[in-house]
């Protein structure tokens, strides 16, 4: 949508350019609003975010309306969103493999270890043993 903004398009006009190609609940969303704009477009946009799941699409709806009503330039503002969204999700991404790198240890550290010191070193004290005994 930024991109369509850049080129000169209005919000609403943008809007209903990029609607269809939208991905997921969301792109639903916007093409509902695409096809409920009338009088109030910030209105139409708001409605139909509003069960959309996730931070994005309430931020956006803010930014559209914001943009129709006061005239706030809307590209930068998404421009902006995107970069926050796309960091959350990397923050988000390290900590999954944070936290995947701790559950690898824990059956290494219950199934592996034991099994190395009843198959080594246990025959090595018994070998030691046997040989203190003579």
């Amino acid at each position: 949508m930024a991109f369509a903004l850049g080129a000169g398009l209005a919000p609403t006009a943008a809007l209903a350019a990029v609607a269809p190609y939208a991905p997921g609940t969301f792109g639903v969303a916007l093409r509902s609003a695409a096809s409920d704009i009338g009088a109030r477009p910030h209105d139409a946009v708001r409605r139909a975010l509003a069960d959309v799941d996730g931070t994005g699409a309430p931020r956006f709806a803010d930014a559209y309306a914001s943009s129709v009503t006061l005239g706030v330039p809307l590209a930068p503002a998404l421009r902006e969103l995107a970069d926050e969204l796309r960091e959350q999700s990397s923050i988000a991404l390290a900590e999954d493999i944070r936290r995947a790198s701790v559950r690898v240890l824990l059956p290494l550290g219950l199934l592996v270890l034991p099994a190395f010191v009843l198959a080594c070193l246990v025959p090595l004290f018994v070998g030691g043993l046997e040989g203190i005994a003579g």
